[in-house]
């Protein structure tokens, strides 16, 4: 007797594996490499990766907290110097304003040091680095990707003459485990006749 009944029709096709939300991290600044975290760690977001060792920007943070140092005490010595009517205004506005640049100077300095280091930008797990430990890196240079396992994307390509039976929504295994097929582009590659 004839009865309605599922016909399952499968296929095997390789994949690749993407995490949905996954950061490349590339260096802002020249420098030697230094890895803090190996490959496949996990971090939580802010955790330090990795940082570019730059002994020019350490000299110039250094540099600019001493002069604000001295500008700072100078601005004392001039307010006290002001109340015993020692002191002019006008050189309180001058050490003021000195105070002030200093204090930018060494802002922004710390911000130009503060990009040597590679921040975790999300919990997640430490990629394969592109760069050795120890190589010399200039802005630009791609370091590592780092990613959250938690969303995997897999794309695969499909034979032109499965293309009719796929539809958005439908039920797929991968690697054993049921999934749904989120999208199904539609784009058919000339050489190999795969979408």
């Amino acid at each position: 007797k004839v009865k309605p009944q599922d016909i399952v029709q499968t296929i095997r096709l390789i994949g690749t594996v993407k995490a949905q939300r996954q950061n490349v991290l590339i260096a802002k600044i020249s420098g030697v490499l230094d890895q803090i975290a190996p490959a496949g760690s996990p971090l939580k977001k802010g955790d330090v990766i990795a940082r570019i060792e730059n002994a020019e920007l350490d000299k110039t943070v250094s540099y600019a907290q001493d002069s604000e140092k001295i500008a700072k005490a100078q601005h004392e010595r001039i307010q006290t110097l002001l109340k015993s009517n020692f002191s002019s205004k006008a050189a309180l506005e001058q050490r003021k304003q000195n105070l002030l640049d200093a204090q930018q100077k060494l802002a922004r300095s710390k911000i130009e040091r503060d990009q040597s280091l590679f921040l975790a930008p999300f919990d997640g797990i430490v990629g394969n680095y592109k760069r050795r430990e120890g190589d010399q890196v200039v802005p630009g240079d791609v370091i590592l990707t780092f990613y959250d396992p938690a969303g995997l994307i897999v794309e695969f390509d499909v034979p032109a003459n499965y293309i009719k039976d796929l539809h958005d929504n439908q039920k797929v295994r991968v690697l054993d485990s049921q999934y749904t097929l989120g999208k199904a582009q539609y784009i058919v590659d000339e050489a190999t006749y795969m979408s």
